[in-house]
């Protein structure tokens, strides 16, 4: 069935909006009557100079997996939200030992109270899954990930799951209103006319 979908294999750069207008990275653009951007979220990763090791990064797409892969052995995950228990419950099915940092005094604090984090606590250890609380990650050197106060676990990979920062560059371009992300209104609408946000 044709929809009238136009598939562009291009990377945007940026949006002109008096000219509605978006550019492409070879230099090609196109005109549009309208424009949502869905440029979703990035991992936050620490402004440290470890983050570009090799084995150390954010666990969000086939690259990030195959990066993984690529460094066998015992895994660290940094984080205790839920794409951080997912993606340690993954690499634990996947034959991995793994350790999350969760930096609260327990498990999931913001989101559960002092039963429901020692239950959840007692089955992620059961899946055979390691939890270090009050884990604030100092170092990452020779396969090892070091905390402030001297607990260390084997890390051949260390994978990033402790939140996620919007995607805003293409609102900011457009001239979009933003805070923590790309401002809309009920109807998804940006303060940039014919310019919607989601995602």
């Amino acid at each position: 069935i044709d929809m009238g979908i136009q598939v562009v294999r291009a990377r945007a750069t940026a949006v002109v909006a008096e000219n509605r207008q978006v550019r492409f990275s070879d230099g090609s653009y196109l005109y549009y009557d309208g424009l949502v951007i869905a440029t979703g979220a990035s991992a936050i990763l620490p402004e440290t100079a470890y983050a570009q090791l090799p084995g150390i990064g954010p666990l969000r797409n086939l690259e990030d997996i195959r990066r993984v892969k690529s460094h066998p052995g015992p895994t660290v995950v940094v984080g205790d939200g839920l794409l951080a228990l997912e993606a340690a419950w993954q690499l634990s099915r996947a034959g991995r030992d793994v350790t999350i940092l969760g930096r609260g005094r327990r498990l999931q604090a913001q989101h559960l109270d002092k039963e429901g984090s020692a239950f959840l606590l007692r089955v992620v250890e059961l899946l055979g899954i390691h939890v270090a609380l009050q884990g604030e990650l100092s170092a990452l050197e020779e396969g090892w990930a070091y905390l402030e106060d001297g607990r260390a676990f084997e890390a051949a990979s260390v994978v990033f799951a402790a939140g996620i920062r919007s995607n805003g560059k293409m609102g900011q371009s457009a001239g979009a209103a933003l805070n923590r992300g790309i401002l809309v209104d009920r109807q998804m609408r940006t303060s940039v006319e014919k310019v919607w946000a989601a995602g």
